[in-house]
């Protein structure tokens, strides 16, 4: 069973970490299907959208949005020069380890995972970098703003049923952005910014029964913080 969830972790992470799978969320939580072959890199001209709510989000000035389109230009053409050389061999490969985590099939995941490690790692390393170099586009307010709104909102998703009222609401928007911010250069920033905005919001925000009712979030989501954010 051990050795089975370590495989799950591995499998996740390389569902999340490469920014193609084949489901995504709306600002509710609500699940948006794709459109293409999963891991294939067709999401990357979902671009616009990110960008868009970005600038929303941020209230992004003009030159401000100017910078990060062409951050996302840049990175984008990067990544789809990858996928139009590696991007079917990446799918198979990633595909053939789906159906073995359904089947528990743990030594199979293992041998088709370290034929496509290669793959795997540089696809890694590229959606790596675009993120990191969107982050950077930004000013350092802005940077923690944004951290901070995504860390609050899949915050929000989690909290659903504990019925926060608004100054709840706004004191967990200020932890996140505090918390986010100042993980930043941690090894996992997004990791260690759930974490600590999840004891921050134990803290200081949540009411003993509330808090009470979180403790059984957290025994229904024990992964909770692997979700890479950002």
């Amino acid at each position: 069973m051990r050795q089975f969830l370590l495989v799950l972790v591995f499998v996740s992470s390389c569902l999340v970490l490469s920014g193609c799978s084949p489901k995504k969320s709306d600002d509710r939580g609500n699940e948006v299907k794709r459109k293409g072959k999963p891991y294939s890199g067709t999401s990357l001209s979902e671009w616009p959208e990110k960008h868009e709510k970005m600038t929303r989000v941020l209230r992004l000035d003009e030159q401000e949005q100017a910078t990060l389109k062409q951050t996302f230009e840049e990175h984008t053409k990067i990544l789809k020069d990858w996928y139009a050389e590696h991007g079917e061999e990446y799918a198979n490969s990633m595909s053939r380890i789906t159906r073995a985590a359904k089947n528990r099939n743990a030594a199979e995941i293992k041998r088709v995972g370290k034929k496509s490690r290669p793959l795997r790692d540089e696809a890694l390393r590229l959606h790596a970098a675009m993120d990191r170099a969107v982050l950077m586009a930004l000013s350092e307010q802005k940077r923690r703003e944004w951290v901070g709104y995504l860390l609050s909102e899949r915050m929000f998703e989690l909290t659903m049923d504990l019925n926060l009222d608004d100054a709840q609401k706004t004191k967990l928007r200020e932890l996140a952005v505090t918390h986010g911010g100042n993980a930043l250069n941690a090894s996992n920033p997004s990791a260690k910014g759930m974490v600590d905005l999840e004891k921050a919001m134990e803290r200081q925000v949540l009411t003993p029964t509330q808090k009470g009712e979180y403790q059984k979030v957290k025994k229904r989501h024990p992964m909770r913080t692997l979700k890479k954010l950002y």
